[in-house]
């Protein structure tokens, strides 16, 4: 899976999943809530993911608005050791 990430403010992107092959479209699939409960951990940790890759390993995801889940989100984020403003 890859990922896209649009800096929208210095606590808030916009996140893409962009799949790379079969399995990954089948993961972006959500037939139904159980489905998408069980792939709910599986979604946030490619959402944490795109975020270390785009700010490095201190960057956190701490919320997740629905925007067009599973593929498109926007998310909130922190990045330890920066203040507000200095992402």
């Amino acid at each position: 899976m890859k990922y896209h990430v649009k800096t929208i403010n210095s606590s808030r992107c916009h996140i893409t999943l962009l799949p790379e092959n079969d399995v990954d479209e089948n993961l972006l699939r959500i037939r139904d809530e159980e489905e998408r409960d069980a792939k709910a951990f599986t979604f946030e940790w490619h959402y944490q993911s795109a975020l270390t890759n785009k700010f490095g390993i201190k960057a956190h995801l701490t919320a997740i608005h629905n925007h067009h889940y599973p593929s498109s989100v926007f998310a909130d984020y922190i990045v330890e050791g920066h203040t507000i403003g200095n992402v």
